[in-house]
């Protein structure tokens, strides 16, 4: 036969292509959380709930849904999204 040669080149849809080939559950990424980390953000939201409180005896005259706490998370969610999302699909 004459013709020409070509390369055929295979690229993986999936990062863990591996393991879902061998029918294993892919490995989880160990997250190494010291504990002055866990400490600093235990602060956090001790004070940020502090704050919130303050703001609900001073503003609510009767006990919502939303209140300033959730408010609050709503904003970091926001703040914190990955990739740049959209606010519909971060919330």
């Amino acid at each position: 036969r004459s013709g020409s040669v070509k390369s055929i080149w295979v690229t993986p849809l999936h990062k863990h292509f591996r393991a879902i080939l061998k029918n294993k559950q892919p490995a989880k990424a160990q997250v190494d959380l010291d504990e002055s980390f866990v400490n600093l953000w235990g602060k956090v939201v001790m004070i940020i709930s502090d704050v919130a409180q303050e703001f609900d005896a001073k503003w609510q005259k009767r006990k919502r849904v939303i209140d300033s706490l959730l408010l609050v998370f709503l904003i970091f969610r926001l703040v914190f999204s990955k990739n740049s999302q959209g606010y519909g699909t971060t919330i």
